[in-house]
């Protein structure tokens, strides 16, 4: 049976799947819708332009307590303290996230013991889950090391390589921590042998120091720190020949971290998938 939550900034969650909190029934807009526009040539038609259009969940909710009155105030106080809302939708056993905002709470008349009310949220994301990708490879003592539950490539230790199979439905952004020493640290995005993308920093980082890289919609960022902990934004020191905030295409790829030194050194990825249903 699928359930539903919601989860507000701090990990608290509100039940959906029962009367005494609030039962969502007839949910809608778990799907997708694609916004196209076409050219006709000749007897076919040219796409011009696909893109996602912003989608909403809506439903009823159902409040069946001794005190339904009672019920929809806790919820609806609950929702307008949040500062972030997170409705979680679970078909099966996997959970899957999605940032919202409750944009819509009708009140109606308590009708056989029962309050009906019209519930609306905005979609500021697609699905995603809460477990992401992280990999990370670090040096011991002039060696690599690194977890073999992920995939890895070595190249005469000058290149090391993630095979990374991106499974959701868009490209997907990534978080990277770079740390020194290491000189003028690149990566490469590629499928098969050819290059998708690239992004080269064009700096040297002492030990103690690191780069902070995101390449997430609304969240996207570049920062230098040094060994005391201050921060730099190195989003003018970026190439602006390159397209230096980029994603991993959907199917295989492969990463490659590379600089003036050889590899680079320790290094943490992060890895988000975005699915536009599930």
């Amino acid at each position: 049976m699928r359930k539903f939550y919601l989860e507000n900034e701090y990990g608290q969650r509100w039940n959906l799947n029962q009367p005494e909190t609030g039962l969502l029934v007839e949910p809608d807009g778990l799907g997708y819708e694609m916004d196209a526009g076409y050219s006709m040539i000749g007897d076919g038609f040219l796409r011009t332009y696909m893109k996602a259009k912003q989608s909403q969940v809506t439903g009823t909710l159902v409040f069946g307590t001794r005190s339904p009155y009672k019920a929809f105030r806790a919820f609806a106080d609950w929702v307008n303290r949040a500062g972030r809302l997170r409705l979680i939708y679970a078909p099966l056993s996997a959970e899957y996230y999605r940032d919202v905002d409750a944009v819509k709470l009708d009140k109606s008349e308590m009708e056989k013991g029962v309050l009906q009310c019209e519930v609306q949220f905005k979609c500021r994301s697609l699905f995603y889950m809460d477990r992401t990708n992280r990999f990370v490879v670090d040096r011991v003592e002039g060696e690599f090391r690194f977890d073999f539950r992920w995939p890895v490539r070595f190249n005469d230790y000058g290149t090391r390589g993630i095979n990374f199979n991106n499974a959701g439905h868009v490209p997907a952004p990534f978080e990277l921590e770079l740390y020194g020493y290491v000189e003028y640290p690149k990566v490469t995005v590629k499928l098969g042998d050819v290059e998708q993308a690239s992004i080269r920093f064009d700096t040297i980082l002492q030990i103690g120091e690191k780069l902070e890289y995101s390449s997430l919609d609304g969240a996207s960022y570049c920062y230098r720190i040094d060994a005391e902990g201050r921060r730099e934004n190195f989003i003018s020191h970026l190439d602006i020949m390159q397209t230096n905030f980029f994603k991993l295409p959907v199917g295989e790829s492969t990463v490659e971290f590379t600089s003036d030194t050889g590899a680079t050194n320790k290094t943490i990825m992060t890895i988000y998938q975005f699915y536009r249903t599930v």
